[in-house]
């Protein structure tokens, strides 16, 4: 039997409201008093409370990765607190040979250098054009400080890429060193090379067993290393979600943040900002590995949080201070995050601050094209089509 063309543009047309209503179905009615609270307390600028920026030592935002504004607020986050508070370490989520590296680039502004260090990284939401014109941005900025002033980076995370290891002992050790069995074999006193080898190790277990604990661990016990080695006091690390958590979930996760704020041990224990960013109507880089071969796709997202309140901003960027007087936020839990976490706390004990980023583009890779999602194509098409 034939169908009829009328036949099929109805299905399409039934099909499509139905995306459309799943799309913007309400998921929480806007509660009143949270959004004047959100109003009253709201900033269009990155501007902390003078307290907490006088009080705490590290200030932890927490990201989604693939946004292109990422790199933006890490920019802008990282040299205001340099201004106001001559914070100077930036706790990269990278490996601590990348972060060597960087700061070698930041000392000589050599792009061949900068270059290789992104090689390490292809297939992943580093190696983007944002982020290479961050440490272009920082390396400029540090031109006009004094020497005790300017900004250093320091890797935190376990050793991702082994290129990079490599890489950073023939560069430190001016030897030829040309694999990682060489590397583990080798036989040093030396700290930096100690704590590299131990986080090749942690990255070979970290990739057979995806024990996400086991690297935050790793990430707070690298450290406790590096602030004993460079003897630092106040940080800044821009970090994805999970990281940046600043008590438990119900899980029982204890974030790099987490061990930060409450172990005793932590030089910054009770000292910790925690900022969540929370991201409407943007788009975000996806990357997919299929035998070898990296597919970029620009994932359109309509926000990132469960509740409605939130919606009412519109500005591309929203800083809200979540503390502040009669804050529902520290009286109970109001959970922002799409997942449903019953976590028996307040708000404020998760995370003090809360940026809202508006209509952010995908960030860019440096090492492949975005593919055209054509089934989205087609969405707005038909969205297009019935007016929406």
């Amino acid at each position: 039997m034939q169908i009829k063309k009328w036949m099929i543009e109805c299905l399409v047309i039934v099909f499509m409201l139905g995306l459309f209503f799943i799309l913007n179905v309400d998921q929480k009615d806007i509660n009143a008093q949270e959004v004047e609270y959100l109003k009253n307390y709201s900033s269009p600028t990155i501007q902390l409370q003078e307290n907490d920026l006088l009080s705490n030592k590290a200030f932890i935002v927490s990201e989604l990765h693939g946004f292109k504004q990422n790199s933006k607020i890490k920019y802008d986050f990282l040299t205001y607190l340099n201004e106001e508070k001559n914070i100077t370490i930036h706790l990269a989520e990278i490996s601590f040979s990348s972060g060597y590296l960087l700061n070698e680039y930041l000392k000589t502004g050599d792009e061949d250098l900068l270059n290789q260090i992104f090689s390490f990284y292809k297939g992943s939401t580093f190696c983007t054009q944002e982020e290479y014109q961050f440490y272009q941005k920082l390396y400029h900025y540090n031109k006009n400080l004094n020497e005790h002033e300017k900004i250093r980076i320091l890797g935190i995370d376990i050793e991702h890429s082994l290129d990079s290891a490599i890489y950073f002992f023939n560069y430190y050790m001016k030897e030829d060193i040309k694999d990682i069995d060489s590397i583990i074999n080798l036989s040093s006193n030396d700290p930096l090379l100690i704590h590299i080898k131990n986080n090749i190790i942690a990255s070979k277990s970290f990739y057979e067993n995806l024990n996400w604990q086991e690297r935050d661990l790793a990430m707070y016990q690298n450290y406790l290393f590096l602030q004993s080695y460079y003897d630092f006091d106040g940080f800044y690390a821009q970090l994805g979600a999970k990281h940046g958590f600043s008590d438990l979930l119900n899980d029982q996760f204890e974030s790099f943040t987490y061990f930060l704020n409450h172990d005793e041990t932590s030089p910054v224990n009770n000292a910790v900002i925690s900022i969540m960013i929370f991201y409407k109507d943007s788009e975000c880089l996806e990357i997919y590995s299929i035998k070898s071969t990296f597919i970029y796709k620009n994932e359109k997202i309509k926000k990132t949080y469960k509740t409605n309140n939130l919606d009412v901003f519109s500005k591309n960027l929203v800083f809200i201070h979540l503390n502040g007087n009669d804050s529902p936020f520290n009286k109970h839990l109001v959970w922002y995050h799409q997942r449903d976490n019953d976590c028996e706390k307040v708000t404020t004990d998760y995370y003090q601050y809360m940026l809202i980023i508006n209509h952010s583009k995908a960030a860019t890779p440096i090492d492949g094209k975005v593919e055209t999602n054509r089934i989205d194509g087609f969405v707005q098409l038909i969205k297009k089509y019935l007016g929406f």
